[in-house]
C-alpha cells in the first residue's frame, strides 16, 4: 500500500506543476519577414504586416510586382507565394521578357520562358484565367480547364471566361512580363 501511495503523491505533483505552470508561448517563424512572433498573434500580424510600414537596416523594403501584358493589355493577376514566382521574379530583374505563344488544345496558350527555372509540379485542374508553369520553362495562360501536372504561378483576375476566350484563343498571342518596383512605406 504505502508503494502506490508515493507513487500516487509523486504523478499528483507532477500534475499539479505542470498545470500550475504559466503558459508555454509558441513561437511561429514568418520567413518573409525572418522574425519570430506570438503564434496567437499570426491573424492579427498578417493583416498589421500587409499595412504597416517595413524597414529593414534604416531602408524602406522594396517589392517587386511581376506585370503581365498580353497583346499590349496590361492584366490584373494574383501571383502565387512559391519559389517558382520567386525565381521568375528574379529572372525579370535582368529585363522584361517577350514570350510569342502559340494555342494549343483550344483551351491554352503556350511560350517557352528564355530559361528553366524552379518547379514544383502538382497534378491539379486548371481554370480559365490560371497562369502555369509546365516542364519549368513553359508559361500557360489558360481560357479553358485542363488537368495535367504543373507548378500554378498565378490567376487572371477581372475578366470573365468570354473575355479570357476572346483575348487569348488566337493564332498567336504576345505576352510581355516585367517588374515594377514598389516602395512599402512613405
Amino acid at each position: 500500500m504505502k508503494k502506490y501511495g508515493i507513487f500516487t503523491a509523486f504523478l499528483m505533483s507532477i500534475v499539479l506543476m505542470c498545470g500550475c505552470s504559466p503558459k508555454k508561448q509558441e513561437t511561429v517563424l514568418i520567413p518573409s519577414n525572418i522574425m519570430s512572433i506570438p503564434a496567437e498573434s499570426d491573424a492579427q500580424y498578417v493583416a498589421n504586416a500587409e499595412s504597416s510600414d517595413t524597414k529593414i537596416g534604416g531602408e524602406q523594403e522594396r517589392k517587386h510586382e511581376i506585370v503581365l501584358s498580353v497583346n499590349g493589355e496590361e492584366l490584373s493577376v494574383s501571383w502565387e507565394n512559391n519559389s517558382s514566382v520567386d525565381a521568375l521574379q528574379e529572372l525579370l530583374q535582368e529585363g522584361n521578357i517577350i514570350v510569342s505563344m502559340k494555342p494549343y488544345g483550344g483551351f491554352e496558350q503556350v511560350g517557352s520562358l528564355p530559361q528553366y527555372i524552379v518547379s514544383d509540379d502538382m497534378s491539379f485542374t486548371t481554370f480559365p484565367g490560371d497562369i502555369v508553369l509546365y516542364s519549368g520553362n513553359a508559361i500557360v495562360l489558360f481560357y479553358g480547364t485542363n488537368s495535367w501536372s504543373y507548378t500554378k504561378l498565378g490567376h487572371i483576375e477581372g475578366l470573365s471566361v468570354d473575355e479570357l476566350e476572346a483575348l487569348l484563343n488566337r493564332d498567336k498571342v504576345i505576352a510581355e512580363l516585367s517588374v515594377t518596383e514598389q516602395v512599402n512605406g512613405t
